[in-house]
């Protein structure tokens, strides 16, 4: 009979692993419990990390890296591929920068204008939005009508605005949208009230490089009176609890 190396051997324990926790996560989807998703996400990255660097550059590693490196933080991305063979590392030269502009959108920095159109057609800057004076947080919210965990995280973002838009919470959302039509429907239908902006063209959108957005949903919060990002990634329940301690 035919049997696996050493190498599919390792395969084969890590999926079995990563299998595990996913199989959490699709129960916490399919129960509409996003935070306990988000935890497990967590869980998972973090578990993608380790089985990197216990792979010690070996090709079991390399592909665990290339499917799965926007669940990591960009510096774990940029030390993975420091630690690959040299010869291999050319390779993931695309993928190492834009860790490396993932790193200047981490919490602390400034933010990085957005300039695209809305709805009518009109170009509205993201700066004009966090220089409005009526605003004291901004979220910057990365999604599409066709993204499922989107779609799953709009009841959070719909009940935090209207509790806080008055007290001076605004989103910016920029829709990966391939078409206008059902971007328009979603905005209509979930009765999404705040600020949209999309380049309409998918995945193909100056902001999606600027802020390295790999994979939707995907948030930046941003402080109106410093211009800086105090947070990325809020789900679930903690867009709410975020916001709400930071307006109480």
């Amino acid at each position: 009979k035919a049997v696996g190396g050493e190498l599919n051997n390792l395969m084969n324990q890590v999926n079995d692993k990563l299998m595990g926790i996913n199989e959490r996560i699709n129960a916490a989807a399919k129960a509409g419990d996003s935070t306990a998703e988000a935890a497990g996400e967590k869980e998972l990255g973090e578990a993608i990390y380790s089985s990197i660097v216990s792979a010690n550059g070996n090709l079991v590693g390399q592909d665990l890296l290339r499917a799965n490196y926007y669940m990591l933080h960009p510096q774990q991305v940029i030390d993975a591929i420091d630690a690959m063979p040299a010869d291999v590392q050319p390779s993931f030269e695309k993928m190492k920068s834009n860790a490396q502009q993932a790193l200047k959108v981490l919490p602390g920095n400034p933010y990085l204008d957005i300039v695209e159109k809305d709805t009518k057609g009109n170009e509205i800057t993201l700066k004009s939005v966090v220089e409005n004076k009526a605003n004291k947080y901004v979220l910057i919210d990365f999604w599409a009508s066709w993204c499922g965990p989107c779609m799953r995280e709009v009841p959070y973002l719909v009940d935090t605005y209207k509790k806080y838009h008055n007290k001076g919470f605004e989103i910016y959302g920029v829709s990966f949208d391939r078409a206008r039509e059902p971007w328009l429907k979603a905005i209509e239908e979930k009765e999404l009230d705040w600020v949209h902006v999309s380049a309409v063209n998918y995945w193909d959108n100056k902001a999606r490089h600027d802020y390295a957005v790999n994979s939707i949903p995907a948030n930046f919060l941003v402080d109106c009176s410093t211009g800086k990002i105090i947070a990325k990634g809020l789900r679930g329940e903690q867009v709410a609890e975020k916001i709400g301690e930071l307006l109480k």
